[in-house]
């Protein structure tokens, strides 16, 4: 299962969950893929991840 499908299968159980996505492709790309918009997925994160963004991104997911 990709990330995409997983995304979705969370928002049936529950749609206010937020989810991150962490991918090795260009996030550009994935950004523009209908699939993608539909999961509504909160934030993108591109390998390789520096522990700072990411403590910085979950920071700002638990503000909103």
């Amino acid at each position: 299962m990709c990330g995409i499908d997983l995304a979705n299968k969370i928002r049936e159980v529950d749609a206010k969950n937020k989810i991150f996505l962490m991918t090795a492709f260009e996030i550009k790309d994935l950004e523009d893929r209908p699939d993608f918009k539909f999961a509504r997925i909160d934030r993108l994160i591109q390998k390789p991840v520096l522990f700072s963004d990411l403590r910085e991104m979950i920071n700002d997911a638990w503000k909103n």
